[in-house]
């Protein structure tokens, strides 16, 4: 019976059980008793704890450090997909990586660089950073926790707004991304650079 856990899964799965994952996923990384404190449903910490071991029996969420019953929590993949699919929007893991990988690029640059407020302003929404100055250039992080095609609507979106030769640095975070991401780019003609900056948290 092959199915069977995938059938227990949807008729077990909580209000309580996507509460936990949500948590988890705005947080990045936390224990049972940090879920106890911060979550907006208040439950038992003997409840959390059980609903944690079968999610992660599930699979859709991880112990990344195990000490006895002081476990650390992140989404799995898996678990990022099924709140994607329920459109959760994430701030932890996936989010915590593209800011990582700003951080490092930024610290690389010269100039006055701007990463706030930009998804308010039409003309750079669709940038995670850009640098003002003599040299002026904008930056594109590749989320691998969302489907590709979000990132080549936001390379198309600024070629129409500045233009398909405008300085722009996308920065993929695995091989296959950055792969797929220079392929798009040539073949629409871009000048843009594509940067494989892997990085695990």
């Amino acid at each position: 019976m092959p199915n069977e856990p995938a059938k227990t899964f949807k008729r077990q799965l909580l209000t309580l059980d996507h509460s936990i994952m949500q948590t988890t996923g705005k947080y990045g990384h936390i224990t049972v008793s940090g879920l106890v404190k911060l979550m907006s449903d208040k439950r038992p910490k003997n409840t959390i704890y059980q609903r944690t071991r079968a999610l992660t029996e599930w699979g859709y969420i991880e112990a990344v450090i195990d000490k006895r019953k002081n476990k650390i929590f992140r989404l799995s993949q898996h678990g990022v997909n099924e709140l994607n699919m329920r459109g959760v929007t994430l701030r932890g893991r996936s989010l915590l990586q593209i800011d990582l990988a700003r951080v490092q690029w930024a610290m690389e640059q010269t100039g006055f660089i701007e990463t706030l407020g930009l998804e308010a302003q039409p003309t750079v929404k669709m940038l995670d950073a850009v640098i003002k100055g003599e040299t002026p250039k904008a930056l594109i992080v590749d989320n691998p926790h969302y489907h590709i095609a979000n990132t080549f609507q936001r390379l198309d979106d600024f070629a129409k707004t500045a233009s398909s030769s405008a300085p722009l640095d996308i920065i993929a975070l695995t091989e296959n991304r950055a792969a797929e991401l220079q392929r798009y780019v040539n073949s629409n003609s871009y000048s843009f650079s594509v940067l494989l900056l892997p990085i695990d948290t």
